[in-house]
């Protein structure tokens, strides 16, 4: 019998169960490059970042996972956002907000006075 809490969520026996099990379907997939990043048994922190997600949510990350071409095991951060729904992964997310960046630091109007400058600067240094 399935503990949930209010809200639909899995709770403290079978949660360890859920993540104990996803562990066996990660080693199966993954082998060594799951157990030299984690270890032969789900660290604590996999424990605690995945307490609380309901069954359809642990559903979702096992589809998402089913559905991954990685080469590498998932993070339990990582995991845990494809059960929530994340699809775009941490490399997307990092490289947009890199990218957002820039473009907040590019000036709304160029001048031709910093047109030219960054003409001669690029100019420079290729001579």
């Amino acid at each position: 019998m399935q503990q949930r809490s209010e809200s639909g969520s899995v709770n403290g026996a079978v949660s360890e169960r859920y993540t104990d099990r996803l562990w066996t379907i990660l080693a199966g997939r993954y082998g060594h490059k799951l157990t030299s990043a984690f270890g032969d048994t789900p660290p604590p922190e996999w424990y605690q970042n995945l307490e609380g997600l309901t069954p359809e949510q642990w559903k979702r990350g096992i589809e998402k996972l089913n559905d991954s071409t990685e080469a590498w095991p998932p993070s339990a951060p990582e995991f845990k956002g494809w059960c929530l729904g994340d699809t775009q992964g941490w490399e997307h997310s990092r490289i947009e907000a890199a990218n957002r960046d820039k473009v907040l630091a590019l000036p709304e109007k160029t001048s031709d006075e910093i047109r030219a400058a960054g003409i001669a600067m690029m100019k420079e240094a290729l001579i």
